[in-house]
C-alpha cells in the first residue's frame, strides 16, 4: 500500500473515533496533527485535545491509537 493509500486508510479510521461530547469525528474537530508515515509502517502523529483539561482525553488517546493499529500496514 502506498503512502497516499495508507494515509486515507488512517484518516478513515479516525473518523470513526467520535467525541461523546460534540459528537464529532477528532478529524473534523482536528484534534490530530502531524501525520507521517514511514516505508516501514511507523505512524507518528500529535493527538491535542480541544481542552488541556478535557476530561475524556485519555479515553479518546487509547481509541486512537487502536484504531490505526488495526489499519492493514501500520506496524508500530
Amino acid at each position: 500500500m502506498s503512502d497516499k493509500n495508507l494515509e486515507e486508510a488512517i484518516i478513515l479510521r479516525l473518523r470513526s473515533v467520535i467525541d461523546p461530547e460534540t459528537h464529532a469525528d477528532v478529524v473534523r474537530m482536528r484534534l490530530i496533527e502531524n501525520l507521517e508515515i514511514s516505508a516501514d509502517g511507523l505512524i507518528k502523529y500529535t493527538f491535542r485535545p480541544s481542552s488541556p483539561v478535557c476530561p475524556i482525553a485519555v479515553s479518546l488517546a487509547q481509541q486512537i491509537k487502536q484504531v490505526v493499529s488495526e489499519v492493514s500496514g501500520v506496524n508500530s
